[in-house]
């Protein structure tokens, strides 16, 4: 897989994290759209087979800097996001929430945020960190490192680059507000997406995409697989947000 990779000019954003990888991928890929061509991994392809299963269903090879391609980086114990970063050389890395997920394996959670961390521990110096400042295990990476970082959240007293308030959930979808100017509106349900789309938020300006083309294009992205879906069928209203979770997410 890390030598396929190599015949394509493609640059990768990888996303990590205990929570929302998949749904913060389709995100940062839907948000890029308006400026690059896109390619991200199926489904939740995050693993030491995931990735190269991943890299390999590539099939056009003629791709120059205008193509990006964003992959989910999951772990199960230390040392696979190492191998991973290893693999495909991302240029910028996205961290969602740390919390409570593989503890059988992983044993703490200072555990659990060093394996996360590994995505920058063995990037190179100059690649790009997206960090949730409401984690407080990211909060401590940020106090210690002087890696380019942008940064998001909720808490708006701690100052991200990139916030919301005004937030509605009604049967459309969630309303946020980025910022305090700008004006933004998802069709996933449940307020815990607005992070997650602040993190796309996040990438797609840092790589140069206009915030309305941005807002147009988060408006159009669909649930992923069985995540946050409102299925209304016969007057009955259908919750399916079924997919494998772990204490945190839940």
């Amino acid at each position: 897989a890390c030598e396929y990779r190599k015949f394509f000019a493609t640059r990768y954003v990888a996303v990590t994290g205990s929570v929302g990888k998949t749904t913060t991928k389709e995100l940062i890929a839907g948000a890029l759209l308006a400026k690059y061509r896109v390619y991200k991994s199926p489904g939740n392809f995050n693993n030491l087979i995931g990735i190269p299963l991943a890299l390999l269903a590539r099939t056009h090879p003629r791709s120059d800097k205008r193509d990006l391609a964003i992959l989910e980086f999951g772990m199960y114990t230390p040392g696979e996001i190492k191998r991973l970063v290893e693999i495909v050389e991302p240029s910028w890395g996205v961290v969602t929430r740390i919390g409570a997920a593989h503890l059988m394996q992983m044993k703490t959670m200072a555990a659990i945020a060093k394996a996360k961390r590994e995505l920058f521990d063995f990037s190179k110096p100059g690649v790009t960190a997206f960090l949730n400042l409401d984690d407080p295990h990211q909060r401590q990476w940020l106090a210690r490192w002087r890696r380019p970082t942008v940064t998001y959240g909720l808490e708006s007293e701690r100052q991200p680059d990139y916030t919301a308030d005004e937030i509605t959930v009604d049967a459309r979808g969630v309303g946020f507000r980025v910022n305090r100017r700008h004006e933004f509106r998802l069709r996933l349900s449940g307020d815990y997406n607005v992070p997650n789309a602040l993190a796309a938020i996040a990438v797609a300006r840092h790589l140069g995409v206009p915030l309305t083309a941005i807002a147009d294009r988060l408006r159009r992205v669909k649930p992923e697989g069985d995540r946050s879906r409102i299925i209304r069928k016969s007057g009955v209203t259908l919750i399916a947000d079924c997919y494998n979770a772990n204490p945190t997410s839940m």
